[in-house]
């Protein structure tokens, strides 16, 4: 993907963020979640999601810690989740915001979107069941 490629791209994901971040804090939210605070699939949370024993262990005691932290919980989880980065202080500086974003941004599953398979008098059908899309010859989609 060509990430930011387009300057737009930024402010949109920067306005998400400050969005999000704003209706977590909205005061009609208090009763539905704890701490705010900004998440992103980083190289750090990726190397820990990779199956296997030790991570396992490494996510199961962090959630223990996070279940019974309490009152320290926040603290907890802007030491160790996320390394000092607070929402409050990238909704405060523009700057580290951009920095926070453009550090985070990451493609998804689907960056073309899904299509339906199926027979050719199915008028929501886009493709056959070996890919091959209707009225286009010879393109084919996996």
């Amino acid at each position: 993907f060509a990430m930011l490629s387009d300057p737009r791209d930024l402010e949109r994901l920067k306005l998400a963020l400050r969005f999000g971040a704003q209706t977590l804090a909205a005061p009609s939210m208090a009763a539905h979640r704890d701490a705010i605070f900004p998440s992103s699939y980083s190289p750090r949370v990726a190397a820990v999601a990779v199956p296997g024993m030790w991570n396992a262990l490494q996510r199961g005691a962090l959630s223990a810690l996070l279940d019974i932290a309490g009152p320290l919980r926040g603290s907890l989880i802007r030491r160790v989740v996320t390394q000092g980065v607070s929402i409050d202080e990238l909704l405060a500086d523009d700057q580290a915001m951009t920095e926070f974003v453009t550090r985070s941004v990451g493609g998804t599953w689907r960056p073309s979107g899904t299509c339906r398979m199926g027979a050719p008098d199915d008028p929501l059908a886009v493709t056959d069941s070996d890919g091959a899309v209707y009225g286009v010859e010879g393109l084919h989609v996996c």
